[in-house]
């Protein structure tokens, strides 16, 4: 068996000045990628998939676990992560993403030699569309069921469903040839919430309309612009008047 190569072995990513704070988008991603090898978190593989597309398992020093989906080994490779720091440094990866790179290149090669540029792999992800409107498919059309097939157009954008039956679907069709990307998740609970703050700004204005709640909320009455304020800030989850 190989003997671990020692965290001094690994030759860091090049770092500007800890003091200087004009970093650039790169500086940012070699800072991730150093504290990959500085920390080097525990990687496992969570799909049985002869390429290294898939979703993996990263556990940090503090034996918290994010998940990491790989979709394409292009330059730069495609991920994503459920960790905050992904979600917020709009930077494409995060230190867990670069652990999980690191990861394939050392002990998954005959893997990642099956997941050159340009190649299919066995999973297909559906994940949002570069507008963040719908479904976007990743991946190949081979083993999509016939619902699947008619749903998506010419560009394999969800087009023919909404995405919550197709969410709906898959989940009472699992399939391992292909799932919801990480990001639909909370995407699909935003726009929940958002059609359920809509639904109850009708209920109330319905039933103010219909004599069944007060037309003025306050001791004082309220000019119409003041009300509408009002109505943004009672139905809104995050509000600025």
């Amino acid at each position: 068996m190989p003997a671990r190569r020692s965290k001094s072995s690994v030759k860091k990513p090049e770092l500007p000045p800890i003091h200087d704070w004009r970093t650039t988008d790169e500086h940012e991603r070699a800072r991730r990628r150093a504290r990959a090898i500085e920390e080097q978190p525990k990687v496992r593989s969570l799909d049985d998939d002869p390429t290294v597309i898939g979703r993996y398992a990263v556990i940090s020093r503090s034996r918290r676990e994010y998940t990491v989906e790989l979709r394409a080994m292009e330059e730069p490779p495609t991920a994503f992560c459920s960790c905050v720091d992904f979600r917020i440094n709009g930077l494409g990866t995060c230190k867990h993403v670069e652990a999980v790179l690191r990861h394939v290149q050392r002990v998954r090669k005959q893997a990642l030699q099956r997941t050159f540029p340009g190649s299919t792999p066995h999973i297909s992800i559906l994940g949002l569309s570069a507008d963040g409107t719908t479904f976007q498919l990743e991946g190949r059309k081979l083993f999509l069921s016939d619902f699947l097939q008619s749903a998506l157009d010419e560009k394999d954008r969800l087009t023919g469903a909404s995405p919550e039956e197709v969410a709906s679907y898959l989940d009472h069709h699992p399939s391992k040839y292909v799932r919801l990307g990480l990001e639909t998740g909370p995407w699909l609970e935003a726009r929940q919430r958002a059609a359920e703050r809509v639904a109850s700004r009708r209920e109330y204005e319905a039933k103010v309309q219909a004599g069944e709640w007060p037309a003025q909320e306050t001791l004082v009455p309220l000019f119409p612009y003041q009300r509408e304020g009002m109505l943004h800030l009672a139905f809104t989850e995050r509000a600025l008047l």
